[in-house]
Parts: C-alpha cells; structure tokens; sequence
C-alpha cells in the first residue's frame, strides 16, 4: 500500500501542477511506484511530477521522454488517418483518450495505447475503402467487420481503431441504445471532423469506463480522467451539463459507478489531500472499489473478466451460473454471432455450420486461452 499511496500523491500533484518535495520524493521506492504507474498507465503522469526534482531517479525521465515520444508519434499518424478519411469523403469524429488528453495540463501525460476514430459509414463499400485506405498507410488489419469497431496495427506503437458504431449491442445493449443516435449528436469542426458535445464526450467517456470496469477490469487512470473531467477548471469541463450526463448514465446502468468513482477520484487525487488519511478513512465498498482498480492494471485481467461473466450468466446457484455461462460460449446466441460476423450476417445459411467450426477452430488453434478459461469459471478460488 506505501506505493499506491506514493502513486496517488504523485498522480494528485501532477494534475494540480504541483510537484513533491525532494525528501517526501527520496523516502519512496521509486523503481517500485513507477512500476504499478506504468501498470496502471499513468507512468508519464506520475513522472511529470518526479522529474521536476532534483535527483530524481533517471528512469522517471526515460518514462516521460519515452511517453512524449509514443504520442508524438500517434498524433502524427492520427492526423494521417484524418486527412485520408478526409480524401475519401468520409466524416469522422474523435473519441475518448483523444479528447481527455487535451484537458490534462500536459497532454503527454494521457497515455494511450491506440485513438479512436468514428466514421460514419453507410455501406459496406465505405468501410472496405477505409480498410483499403489503412493499408494503404502501411497498418495491418487486426480485426474487420467483427462487431462495431475495426482494429489496425502499424509498429511501433499506433493503433487505430475506427468505430462504426460506439457500444457493440452484445456487451453494452443500454448503452448501445443511448448512442444509436450518435451522428444526431454532433457539431460540425472543420472539413469533415465533428465533434460531440461536451457533455456527450462526458457520457461517452464514463459509459466506456464502466464497460471495462464490468468486464475485465480497468486501473487508476480511470480515476486521473475523471478528475480531469470533473474537478479541474477549464472551459471544456465548465460546459458539461452533470445533472444531464448523469440522468443519461443513470439509463446505461452506469451513473452509481460515476458517483462512486468521481468521489475517489476527487478524496485522493485533490490539491493539498492527505493520500494516507483519505485512504484509511476509506469505507468497506470504496476500499473494495479502489483494491479492484488496483488488481485489474489499466486494461483488466482474464480473471476479472471471467468471473464477472459469469455472474452475469445469471442462474440460481453458482453451478448453475458456471454451466449457463459455459453453454453461452459453446452455442453463442444468434444475434451475437451476426453482429461480430459481417460475413455470416449476409450469408446467413452460413450460421448451423459456424457452431462446429467454432468449437474445432478453439480446439486446435486457442487451447491454452480456453483451458484459463475453464480454469478460471470452474476454479476461480485456484
């Protein structure tokens, strides 16, 4: 616990623009804290305050430099994305990290693993020739017509994922539905980008966040974006409408977690907190909250995942829960099949011979994934 309080007292002053005094700065175990920052994603964050005192160990610069660089580099790629989506007449709009990291008060510090574009995309035909033009910049497909994003990939570091739509149906269906309307929802910026509103962003944001945190799992940089959403000054935070934002979340299943989240973020990352006393005077749902955040690293974890899968399932027991929730991956529902498979959506005589498939395809080519799964359902205490 002594480095996720270091972290925290470091993440608070960065945000604020604070720095550490130099001997609270030597009593930590700084290799330690920048390794659960780095885990977490906020390694530069953190690093932006260490490396502002002197003696400061050299890692903290390579972790800041190493950042700048990571998102120069994706910020120059984005722009040739934007203008080639722009080439072919195709509107698109920014998303999430993309916008958040604008309001930090250095946006290098707003790591991000890959940047979210929407397209609006009419036809098939539009989102072949936005494949064709990916590859066309050197990006590898990583995933395509498989649910309401397509994946690229271009080393070392860029990852593009452009959405067709915001929620996929099967996993986030409120949310799914609060945003069916997204291009109603947008504002003209300049050539063919658009921007939602702020308050949309806001919903879209947090909606996201409570999808992973329901999932896999998601880490301390949920708790630096909402802080910066919420708590820092700014025109763009001044012009988001919370009491709509929450009503909206409220639909989605999502505004208890905002509550909860917003309050933590605010108790341990605020100018002037005491990390150490506002983590002990933590309640038993909040101190359980902020220990799921920490297990889960910035992504999540396999085991997080299964196990809220399956208590999802439903069932009146937990062995009823295990064996729905395995049932559901053996003969996955028909809807859920169309929407990931845009083959199969159109060649529907194609869907009796999928189920077979699947199951061969697991068995030759994802055992070792598939044998964790089975581990984790059906042994999660192991």
């Amino acid at each position: 616990m002594r480095e996720t309080e270091a972290l925290l007292r470091l993440m608070g002053l960065a945000l604020n623009g604070r720095v550490p005094e130099p001997e609270e700065l030597a009593a930590m175990d700084q290799p330690a804290v920048l390794e659960l920052a780095r885990a977490h994603g906020v390694g530069s964050l953190a690093a932006s305050a260490a490396i502002a005192v002197q003696g400061a160990d050299e890692a903290w610069r390579r972790a800041y430099d190493g950042a700048c660089y990571r998102q120069a580099l994706m910020g120059v790629e984005r722009e040739s994305v934007c203008a080639g989506l722009a080439g072919l007449g195709v509107d698109y709009v920014p998303l999430k990290g993309i916008v958040v990291a604008g309001l930090y008060p250095d946006p290098a510090t707003r790591e991000m693993a890959d940047n979210d574009l929407l397209f609006r995309c009419p036809d098939a035909v539009t989102r072949r020739a936005v494949r064709c033009l990916m590859e066309g910049l050197g990006y590898e497909v990583d995933c395509f017509e498989q649910g309401n994003e397509d994946v690229y990939l271009k080393p070392p570091v860029c990852n593009m994922e452009l959405h067709v739509g915001l929620f996929p149906e099967y996993t986030s269906r409120r949310a799914a539905e609060g945003f069916a309307d997204v291009w109603d929802r947008v504002v003209p910026a300049s050539g063919r980008e658009w921007q939602l509103l702020p308050t949309d962003q806001y919903v879209l944001v947090v909606a996201h966040m409570h999808k992973h945190f329901s999932q896999g799992g998601c880490g301390l940089r949920t708790l630096a974006d909402l802080y910066v959403l919420d708590c820092l000054p700014g025109q763009y935070q001044d012009a988001i409408d919370h009491g709509r934002a929450t009503s909206e979340l409220a639909r989605m299943g999502a505004a208890s977690f905002e509550s909860d989240m917003r309050s933590l973020a605010e108790r341990l990352l605020s100018p002037g907190a005491d990390v150490a006393a506002a983590l002990a005077a933590l309640t038993g749902r909040e101190a359980a909250d902020l220990r799921y955040l920490l297990e889960s690293g910035t992504y999540g974890t396999e085991r997080h995942f299964y196990a809220n899968a399956t208590r999802r399932a439903g069932g009146g027991t937990e062995q009823g829960r295990r064996a729905r929730y395995l049932l559901s991956r053996l003969f996955p529902a028909p809807g859920l099949v169309l929407s990931q498979h845009a083959v199969i959506d159109r060649h529907r005589w194609l869907l009796p011979l999928f189920y077979p498939y699947r199951i061969l395809r697991g068995a030759v080519a994802k055992r070792e994934k598939i044998a964790r799964e089975l581990r984790y359902v059906l042994r999660p205490g192991d």
